[in-house]
């Protein structure tokens, strides 16, 4: 690197860790200086957008839009990985409380149900009494 200077040292750290660290234009190294319409753009928060996805769908969406303009970083992609265990980690906790339901809904309906049929049985095998006897017979 000595043979090329400290401008060509300055380029190489830039390439390498331009995520890292933010490099200000230098128009004396023959940077461009971006123009105002190019420094209007409001760049999204990205961890504060992955720290709101309240679904696995929204940050797999999220991811895929990162990826397209290029914005994951080291630290992104460690907080995006994160978020996904936690979501996926709810995402299965939601989905065994919802079977334990279901299946103690299904239990009290087959008690239930049990309970019915052995009172129709009951209620067919029983003897009638008299009054349901006259009246089937039309005596009352």
């Amino acid at each position: 690197m000595a043979l090329f200077g400290a401008r060509a040292l300055r380029a190489a750290y830039r390439r390498a860790f331009g995520d890292v660290v933010e490099v200000a234009p230098n128009p004396a190294e023959g940077d461009d200086v971006p123009d105002a319409a190019s420094v209007a753009e409001p760049v999204p928060d990205w961890s504060a957008r992955i720290a709101a996805a309240a679904s696995l769908e929204e940050l797999e969406q999220l991811g895929k839009e990162m990826k397209k303009q290029r914005a994951f970083t080291t630290v992104l992609n460690r907080e995006w990985k994160a978020r996904k265990g936690e979501l996926t980690e709810i995402d299965d906790k939601v989905k065994d409380i919802a079977e334990r339901v279901a299946e103690r809904d299904l239990a009290d309906r087959m008690t239930a149900l049990a309970d019915r049929v052995a009172a129709d049985e009951q209620a067919r095998h029983s003897r009638p009494t008299p009054l349901v006897m006259a009246k089937k017979w039309g005596k009352q």
